[in-house]
């Protein structure tokens, strides 16, 4: 929605957006079929199940229409609060493989987290005749790879604890390279 992306790139300094693709309206859409168990596993752990739907932190839900009227406030109030967590992502090419090394510190114990990290393409463009009868062409965050994969890696540890975890992928041919 274009309202929504208008919004999220004037924030783009305080939220990532992620767009997991669902097989609706088109069971043959080319970003939903690039991976479809984590577009899948990522659209049901967001409770997303309809192509115009939202999920906001994790518990705010919606259609795109109104999107930004519910979130825009709490993007704005949540850059205000200290976060429990510092994290740090450093990505090294080699070829067409990234190695992707992130370190987090808690400042609180935390037990049954999980550390999910998301590879982004900042926009894709299709032909009109691969993205099904809406003509939309030009779609933004799309999620391309999850590390380590789509249900994350243990992140429980105690407070002032810092933990690394090394993971990595390997650009698919379709992927802009410039936009991840």
């Amino acid at each position: 929605h274009p309202d929504l992306y208008s919004m999220l790139n004037a924030y783009i300094d305080r939220c990532i957006p992620i767009v997991y693709h669902i097989k609706y309206p088109n069971p043959l859409d080319p970003m939903y079929l690039e991976d479809t168990v984590m577009n899948m596993y990522c659209t049901e752990y967001a409770y997303m199940f309809s192509s115009n739907a939202f999920s906001f932190n994790g518990n705010k839900e919606g259609e795109l229409y109104n999107a930004r009227f519910l979130i825009e406030q709490d993007i704005l109030d949540l850059y205000t609060q200290d976060s429990p967590f510092d994290i740090l992502i450093n990505g090294r090419k080699q070829g067409d493989t990234v190695f992707v090394t992130t370190q987090v510190k808690s400042s609180v114990n935390n037990a049954n987290l999980k550390l999910r990290i998301c590879i982004v393409e900042k926009q894709v463009t299709y032909p009109p005749s691969d993205t099904g009868a809406n003509g939309e062409t030009d779609f933004y965050y799309v999620a391309r790879k999850m590390l380590p994969d789509n249900k994350g890696g243990d992140c429980s540890m105690l407070a002032n604890q810092t933990r690394e975890f090394k993971n990595s992928f390997v650009y698919k041919d379709n992927w802009q390279k410039g936009q991840i």
